[in-house]
């Protein structure tokens, strides 16, 4: 790979990973502002990170599949 490829996907990977890092207080403070409880904004972040948790290794085989970058 040359070193233009490999900057990109560095920078591809640090934005989603930004995104994600404010996304997930985010998601809380916006539950809670439209009258959400601690319980409920507990099952709201954690269906989003089992929802992560669950497409990783189809997104990986499809990947894998498809071709990388």
């Amino acid at each position: 790979m040359n070193d233009k490829k490999i900057l990109t996907l560095y920078a591809l990977t640090f934005l989603a990973t930004l995104g994600y890092g404010v996304m997930i207080p985010s998601l809380s403070l916006h539950a809670h502002s439209l009258g959400a409880n601690h319980a409920a904004i507990g099952v709201i972040v954690s269906a989003f990170a089992a929802a992560q948790l669950l497409t990783q290794i189809p997104m990986g085989r499809l990947s894998d599949r498809i071709g990388r970058v």
